[in-house]
């Protein structure tokens, strides 16, 4: 869905869907601007072991349907409705094509496919959204188009899959079809290198930002992987990280949703690496966090969900209650 350009109102339309609730149509409002420092917002939703069996979720994704994917230690995808019942199960432990071992991160294509990627068998596969395997792609090795490791996986305007490669240190990219297509980045520790790239967000101007979690920075490339900045540091100020960054997401305005894991906090950044908020804090009641791990935003309906390791649970916030 192609990010919007903002007009100075409180509050827009990002996205009209309709739906099937009484012939109303969805709207999802989201906030031009985030204004306040430190919120709270309260989940819309909540999937915790009155629902669900999570050993410590990890990779979420929202389709089209608004329906959440929540891969998690038992090796397992499971999928949820927007009210949180249990839809079906793609997959599964094993290393034969169309199961998994080791889920780093996964997302839904512009073609309507969940794609995953797993650290263990070192290749992207892909399901329809009713468990059917489609394809694979990559293979273990270190010749282009190969991984000895894999992490996070997304696509651009253009249909092409961005892939870190972890601890190899740099991204490689796919065509549609899975064919390999070019490299960028390089390893080391210096401005614009990977240590160990892991969560990928391309904004609405395809330009690529990318999360080093062992250096604690997020690296930002234009759209043909050349290196703009990087920001992010250590500490306990309110635009630094605690710890581990885990995970990034993009809304609607191209504002950059950060998984501070050790800090508890989902953190907002603008387009140049800004610091704008910090949302939710520590805690295990709703609407806090205790050691979130995965992200993912709804275009469509303007609402985010994270995962966390342990509570067991995830939680879907609404955009719109932002301020």
């Amino acid at each position: 869905m192609k990010r919007l350009t903002g007009s100075m109102l409180a509050i827009v339309l990002a996205a009209l869907v309709l739906v099937a609730c009484g012939g109303k149509a969805e709207i999802a409002q989201v906030p031009v601007a985030i204004t306040e420092a430190a919120q709270s917002p309260s989940p819309v939703l909540v999937i915790d072991s009155s629902k669900a069996e999570f050993n410590e979720p990890e990779a979420v994704a929202f389709d089209a349907d608004g329906n959440v994917y929540v891969y998690d230690g038992n090796i397992l995808i499971q999928v949820f409705d927007p009210s949180g019942a249990l839809l079906r199960t793609i997959g599964g432990r094993g290393t034969d094509e169309g199961m998994y071992v080791d889920v780093k991160d996964m997302t839904i294509g512009p073609d309507g496919l969940l794609y995953i990627t797993d650290a263990n068998t070192c290749r992207v596969t892909v399901f329809k959204l009713d468990g059917t395997l489609v394809k694979t792609f990559g293979e273990r090795g270190d010749q282009p188009g190969q991984f000895t490791d894999i992490a996070g996986v997304e696509f651009n305007s253009k249909g092409e899959i961005y892939i870190a490669g972890g601890e190899m240190g740099y991204i490689q990219v796919f065509d549609k079809k899975g064919n390999f297509l070019r490299t960028f980045g390089q390893p080391g520790e210096d401005e614009g290198q990977f240590v160990e790239p892991g969560s990928i967000a391309i904004d609405s101007a395809d330009r690529i930002y990318v999360q080093d979690g062992e250096r604690g920075k997020i690296l930002l490339f234009d759209a043909d992987g050349t290196f703009i900045r990087e920001f992010g540091e250590s500490g306990d100020a309110p635009d630094q990280f605690a710890g581990d960054i885990e995970a990034l997401a993009l809304d609607a305005f191209d504002r950059l949703y950060v998984v501070d894991q050790d800090g508890n906090f989902i953190k907002v950044f603008d387009q140049d690496g800004n610091f704008l908020a910090n949302l939710c804090g520590e805690g295990s009641e709703p609407g806090q966090l205790d050691k979130p791990q995965g992200i993912a935003i709804d275009l469509i309906r303007g609402y985010f969900v994270v995962s966390e390791e342990e509570t067991n649970r995830v939680q879907v916030f609404n955009l719109a209650d932002l301020k």
